[in-house]
């Protein structure tokens, strides 16, 4: 399908990069957020922190193998694609060379239906994709592999993705309903309030969110005010601590302090003042995207 492609390109001393930013087809737009294609060289190795985000990734690898470890020790190399549900753990990427692939972006359920089995049973910070698919998951590696452009990349993830939507048992009506009053919200909405309205127990909730968001609802909520504290960290006129705090439904700006302490593993101030242009992306220690925001790279 024709569709318009943002493409953005930078060089440094120590390396380059290409982005290439697509929506999906108009009919998975409900659970499937953005494609983002990419080429980054470092020769010397570059390592990101990924803090949580209310996005879930699918990652085609095409380039060198990629490194996902968590603060807890756990660590996986990738060769080929991945899969990174929601998850409350901060996780540092790495690789050195040329890195290239595919990134698609989900919104939580959409990666539900896509993998098509419980989200809490996968580890929590990555998954092999043909851990997952299997066969068709390789399948998959190998069309996009071969195809010779972002746009032909970006139309087979659009058919994949439709065929593995139309075989999925849709969302529970009310997982859905809750979530999106939710991330509407920022993380703000009371979870006793949302149950009230749908009628549901805080136990019958907790249980969907577990499988079709992969965290549960509180846990989410969590995920979602650090997003949003996080989005207004990185605006370019720059917003004063405590009215970030207040603007995000922390008590006061020591809760959210513990918040990025716990999810980003430093502080408001810190990674504020750790973002970077460019394709170095952030200073050790602060969030970036999964793989590096088209629009920074080109700023």
């Amino acid at each position: 399908m024709a569709r318009t492609q943002r493409v953005s390109r930078s060089r440094s001393a120590t390396g380059s990069s290409e982005y290439a930013e697509a929506a999906p087809a108009p009919v998975l737009l409900p659970f499937v957020r953005r494609y983002t294609g990419f080429v980054e060289r470092a020769d010397t190795g570059l390592r990101r922190l990924e803090a949580p985000s209310s996005r879930a990734v699918l990652v085609i690898n095409l380039g060198v193998p990629f490194a996902v470890s968590g603060p807890d020790g756990s660590a996986a190399v990738h060769v080929g694609g991945f899969l990174a549900r929601l998850s409350p753990q901060p996780a540092t990427t790495a690789f050195s060379g040329k890195s290239a692939g595919v990134q698609v972006d989900f919104t939580p359920i959409g990666l539900h239906l896509f993998c098509g089995i419980a989200l809490h049973e996968l580890p929590e910070l990555s998954v092999g994709l043909a851990d997952v698919l299997g066969e068709e998951g390789r399948r998959l590696e190998e069309a996009l592999a071969a195809a010779p452009d972002w746009a032909s990349r970006f139309d087979l993830l659009d058919a994949a993705i439709a065929r593995r939507f139309a075989r999925a048992r849709g969302a529970t009506p009310s997982v859905e309903w809750a979530w999106r009053a939710l991330a509407r919200s920022g993380g703000t909405a009371e979870i006793g309030a949302l149950c009230d309205r749908l009628g549901c127990s805080p136990r019958h909730l907790i249980r969907g969110f577990r499988e079709q968001v992969g965290v549960p609802p509180k846990t989410a909520a969590r995920i979602l005010r650090f997003e949003r504290a996080a989005q207004l960290l990185r605006a370019r006129r720059p917003v004063e601590l405590a009215r970030v705090a207040a603007a995000c439904g922390y008590h006061d700006q020591a809760h959210m302090t513990r918040e990025f302490r716990a999810l980003a593993g430093t502080t408001p101030a810190a990674y504020r003042g750790s973002l970077l242009g460019g394709f170095e992306g952030v200073a050790a220690g602060a969030e970036v995207n999964f793989v590096q925001d088209p629009a920074a790279a080109a700023a």
